[in-house]
């Protein structure tokens, strides 16, 4: 099941993406293409390769980024893709654990943890889950995983050339 993923419809890469989920493949190669695909979609405009240079020029001078600059690199409205985000973060750490062993979804805060790259709980939580989902034998949590997360982006991003 492979071929031109723009031509599938939203129906066939759910369910291809569902079934390299199911199968817990998710560094394969028509995997990740199909989140991308996906992503294009239904992201209202935000471009994970944008939002990825966004990150990793922020990281590179140990700044975070918010869910809104995430927008505004897209040059997206904040009241159009504010729903959007969050899944296509999610998209993009993925892609990027997959690929260079990053997961620049740490870099991502809220407002109030701009200068801190602190989570509140509840985004914490989230982050948490969303890691074990993809890595189920650490067992790395909460703050410590957060952090190492944040560390690990910011050393790929040093040793990267700025665009």
């Amino acid at each position: 099941m492979s071929g031109d993923l723009t031509a599938k419809t939203n129906a066939e890469l759910d369910t291809l993406i569902a079934n390299h989920e199911r199968l817990g493949k998710f560094g394969a190669p028509l995997f990740l293409a199909a989140l991308a695909e996906r992503d294009r979609r239904k992201a209202g405009g935000l471009d994970l390769d944008q939002t990825l240079a966004l990150i990793l020029r922020e990281a590179r001078e140990g700044r975070f980024v918010t869910y809104k600059d995430v927008a505004d690199q897209s040059g997206r409205p904040w009241n159009t893709v504010r729903y959007k985000v969050n899944e296509h973060i999610g998209v993009l750490g993925q892609r990027e654990l997959a690929r260079h062993s990053i997961f620049p979804c740490a870099m991502v805060v809220g407002e109030a943890g701009r200068e801190t790259g602190t989570l509140t709980v509840e985004q914490l939580e989230g982050f948490a889950r969303f890691w074990q989902r993809l890595n189920p034998s650490d067992t790395a949590s909460g703050e410590a995983l957060l952090r190492r997360e944040q560390d690990k982006v910011i050393a790929f991003a040093r040793r990267q050339e700025a665009p």
